[in-house]
């Protein structure tokens, strides 16, 4: 276990089409093809953002990584500890392996892990980060009861004063509801995003960020 990680243990998006976001198998399987891809925003357009939200020497938690380059970037900009979890074992070996390839292990980390379920310790983790999880859990059978299991384990895990960090196609009619529930003690802020200007052909034209904060 690595020096990043070893103190840490002791309606709107739901069709037919869309419901696979909320399957492991249907991830499992897109990632044996799939190379490097950041969903909804990069780095690059998140950067002014996030270093104005989340010091470099904070410990930073990705969510649902994925094969996103945002927490390599991220390192690459001087970020000295992101840790990387993600429900699908296949992805989180293939970027246990690129991070090793490019010699980032010793301050980029990936784990098998479910968002839902968090093996860390209770207030271990300064900034959470989601780039599309949430989302993808709206797409799941149960997917209100998901979200609520989601949220209730980041709540857990942040220190006082920790920030967890949204990206979404959800608006704030649509996903206030789950960031407002007293017991987490979230202040809620939120903003719009444009898109990537590389991606073309989807709607809605923007992205949400939500800025959430642990009292």
């Amino acid at each position: 276990m690595s020096t990043v990680e070893e103190d840490l243990f002791p309606d709107d998006l739901l069709d037919e089409e869309l419901t696979d976001y909320g399957n492991k198998e249907y991830w499992d399987h897109k990632y044996l093809e799939e190379r490097i891809f950041d969903w909804y925003q990069d780095y690059f357009s998140l950067k002014d953002l996030l270093n104005n939200l989340i010091p470099k020497t904070k410990r930073v938690l990705v969510v649902g990584c994925g094969n996103s380059k945002l927490s390599e970037d991220m390192v690459n900009d001087g970020y000295e500890s992101v840790i990387n979890v993600d429900v699908a074992h296949i992805v989180v070996k293939q970027m246990q392996k690129r991070s090793k390839e490019q010699k980032l292990e010793n301050k980029l980390s990936f784990m098998t892990m479910d968002v839902r379920a968090l093996a860390f310790r209770t207030a271990a983790i300064d900034i959470v980060v989601d780039k599309g999880t949430l989302d993808a859990l709206a797409c799941s059978e149960n997917y209100s009861n998901n979200i609520a299991m989601m949220c209730s384990e980041i709540s857990r895990t942040l220190v006082k004063g920790g920030v967890f960090l949204v990206i979404t196609y959800g608006d704030p009619a649509s996903r206030l509801e789950y960031f407002q529930n007293p017991k987490y003690e979230w202040k809620v802020e939120y903003q719009e995003v444009a898109k990537k200007p590389e991606v073309e052909g989807e709607i809605p034209s923007k992205h949400w960020v939500y800025i959430i904060t642990k009292q």
